[in-house]
């Protein structure tokens, strides 16, 4: 048998965050409220946009007021709304007038998410990462877990983007006894904090 051990490991963002040239000047003063809009879901897993938005909300509610620097809207606020104004679905949400937001939901920018990637590795996968130790183990990266996320925050008033990021959460297998796993939760953990760490209100952003 082999002896419990750890490899796990992050990928690095998956890009370096845009942001508007006068965010700071001009949108930044002006941003009190920010409401977190339904995600989009481009992965090839099947209803994940959901679980991925809370945690990146859960994330963000867990930082000090200081450094989240906005007051958000909160998922179970917004829903409920949206669906009543017929807002419901990645097409309605694109082509609404930003101002629509800021009537509806007192938010002065909304945060976009677009699920990119949501992959974990199937048993099979870990099987034969396990049974290919150590080529396929710490080379080709067969079994690991990993989630991207593309966010944009849109301001309400103009529709302008004033912030974009692509956050990448990666968890590498770890050998258990007997066994090869990765954590899904690992590596979206991975990239919320990529995104808190890029966060444009943070104080440490001014």
């Amino acid at each position: 048998m082999i002896a419990a051990g750890v490899l796990a490991g992050a990928g690095c963002a998956a890009s370096r965050p845009y942001r508007h040239p006068a965010f700071e000047e001009r949108y930044r003063p002006a941003i009190h409220a920010v409401a977190i809009l339904p995600f989009e879901n481009l992965s090839a897993s099947v209803g994940v946009e959901s679980r991925v938005r809370r945690a990146i909300e859960n994330r963000l509610t867990d930082l000090p007021a200081d450094a989240l620097g906005v007051r958000l809207v909160m998922q179970h606020q917004i829903d409920p709304i949206l669906v009543a104004h017929g807002l419901v679905g990645p097409s309605a949400l694109r082509q609404a007038d930003p101002t629509t937001f800021q009537v509806l939901l007192g938010a002065d920018a909304v945060l976009r998410g677009t699920v990119r990637t949501y992959r974990e590795p199937t048993d099979a996968q870990r099987l034969l990462t396990y049974v290919l130790l150590p080529l396929v183990f710490l080379s080709s990266g067969y079994s690991t877990a990993e989630v991207v996320c593309q966010l944009q925050l849109v301001s309400c008033a103009d529709g302008e983007l004033l912030w974009e990021y692509v956050a990448l959460g990666r968890s590498q297998p770890y050998l258990g006894i007997g066994a090869v796993f990765t954590s899904i939760e690992h590596a979206t953990a991975i990239m919320t904090r990529r995104v808190i760490q890029q966060w444009p209100f943070r104080a440490s952003s001014s």
